[in-house]
């Protein structure tokens, strides 16, 4: 690693992006190759796949926040936000709590697991758990649920409206099916992560994506 830093700052002197798939890399390596990247005009894009977050490689990767327009973290240890059995309430409770040194954060994108006792608090449906008695529905009772789900969205649409947001248009098409399944108070515990961040325009949740009305 140490060769491979010489080596970058001796002839790298355009590197504008740095990608790192392999999570085995130690914090001192991380570090190491950071510091390489700094004979360019700067990081642009970062994407990591860590084991771990540690100080060192936070205090690395600020180095080069003058630059830096995109930031992709994977984090592949569980439990990393100390939390004490995984629900999504502690999770979004613990990011809240924590400072946001990225005051001019534009675009969140989050992947929170949801657990099927968050989901039934909300009283939404799941769609795991109850799939075998859905196959068993007649015809009449699937347009029934079909109506259920639908104003559970409406009704979702006009909490969020209030909020401030709406379900966005994805990328490629509508995304209706996931965006059903999250429950108003889900995505409204996501969205009030960032409330504070005004230049927050867009966040994407479990690859759906929310918009600020304004």
């Amino acid at each position: 690693m140490a060769r491979l830093t010489k080596n970058m700052l001796e002839c790298c002197h355009k590197l504008e992006v740095l990608t790192v798939k392999y999570v085995e890399l130690d914090d001192n390596d991380l570090v190491t190759l950071l510091r390489g990247c700094r004979a360019g005009p700067g990081l642009v894009r970062l994407r990591l796949n860590v084991q771990r977050l540690s100080d060192a490689v936070t205090d690395a990767i600020l180095a080069h926040s003058g630059t830096l327009q995109s930031v992709k973290i994977d984090i592949h240890v569980p439990n990393i936000l100390d939390m004490k059995n995984g629900t999504l309430e502690e999770l979004l409770s613990t990011l809240k709590s924590q400072p946001w040194g990225c005051k001019d954060l534009e675009f969140p994108e989050l992947r929170i697991p949801v657990s099927s006792s968050s989901t039934q608090n909300n009283g939404d449906s799941s769609g795991e758990e109850d799939y075998t008695l859905r196959s068993k529905e007649t015809q009449e009772e699937k347009e029934k649920n079909a109506r259920d789900e639908e104003a559970r969205f409406e009704a979702k649409g006009i909490r969020l409206s209030g909020m401030g947001w709406k379900v966005a248009k994805q990328k490629i098409y509508y995304y209706d099916g996931l965006a059903k399944e999250q429950g108003a108070g889900e995505v409204a515990g996501v969205l009030d992560v960032v409330e504070e961040l005004k230049r927050v325009k867009t966040v994407c949740w479990n690859d759906v994506r929310y918009e600020r009305l304004s």
